[in-house]
């Protein structure tokens, strides 16, 4: 799975699906990236052929800790607002 790397529980704001490790993701978000995913795949013996990467066609939302400071890595404290359609909150579908 290439989506959902990051979302509301992480404290932070972060890409859904970033391609490659921020300099924000340590420990064990240092891995929650494309090309980390489809390399430990291919690397344990995941044929290149067989292997899908998954596209998110809807986002994360987060509330910041301090509105002033935004952007990937800024501190956050709970889940954005629930979208009119997916009325769940922290995630907004793309036609939201």
């Amino acid at each position: 799975m290439t989506y959902d790397l990051h979302d509301s529980k992480d404290g932070y704001t972060g890409e859904n699906s970033p391609l490659y490790k921020s300099p924000y993701d340590i420990g064990k978000s240092a891995d929650l990236n494309v090309d980390s995913i489809i390399t430990y795949w291919k690397d344990h013996g995941g044929a290149s052929e067989k292997l899908i990467m998954g596209f998110p066609a809807y986002g994360h939302t987060f509330i910041l800790s301090d509105p002033s400071k935004n952007g990937i890595g800024a501190p956050t404290v709970s889940a954005g607002q629930p979208g009119m359609y997916t009325n769940e909150p922290g995630l907004l579908a793309y036609f939201e």
